[in-house]
């Protein structure tokens, strides 16, 4: 995997242009798997592992895309303890140049972490913003391999710990993946 991303870093930042305006038309989606992690501003620590990202985008233009989209990470553990993230959010998908498949990120929504052990329960939501970054690798006519870069978090999100509730707490989800894009 981390050769994938090295190699496709080195094409993006290499400046070779592929010499024709690129068409982006229509409607399509992304499917994919990252690296993710998930914190908290009041945990100790934070979790990593698979989580995954989907994205249902139409494109208003050439340069930009507007959709749905949503990140989740899930994790359990013997002792019964379990850990749900899900964010979804409105975005736009700028890409700076016709000739290149770089694009950047960005969108505005909902954000929830919870962690359940079976007595007590502890959640954060919030509003949600997001930021990103990719790149969509030519596979075939229509599809895509998209590696890619994402950071969602809750702003001043609230806590709910067993009917206890705070505010100012922010859940964060972080993640490094690839995915299939067609369009």
């Amino acid at each position: 995997m981390r050769r994938l991303f090295l190699g496709l870093a080195t094409l993006i930042l290499s400046g070779q242009s592929i010499g024709a305006q690129i068409a982006r038309t229509g409607l399509g989606g992304t499917y994919g798997l990252a690296q993710t992690s998930s914190s908290c501003s009041d945990c100790d620590g934070s979790e990593s592992g698979i989580g995954g990202f989907y994205k249902v985008h139409w494109f208003a233009s050439n340069q930009l895309s507007v959709g749905i989209e949503a990140s989740d990470f899930r994790k359990s553990w013997s002792d019964g303890l379990k850990q749900s993230d899900a964010f979804f959010t409105f975005s736009a998908q700028y890409y700076p140049s016709n000739e290149r498949e770089f694009f950047i990120s960005g969108g505005i929504g909902r954000g929830r972490s919870s962690v359940d052990d079976g007595y007590d329960f502890a959640e954060i939501t919030g509003l949600a913003l997001s930021v990103g970054a990719g790149y969509d690798a030519h596979l075939s006519k229509s599809y895509y391999l998209t590696p890619f870069i994402k950071l969602n978090s809750t702003m001043s999100g609230r806590l709910n710990v067993s009917g206890n509730t705070s505010t100012g707490v922010n859940a964060t989800l972080f993640q490094l993946g690839v995915g299939i894009t067609e369009r």
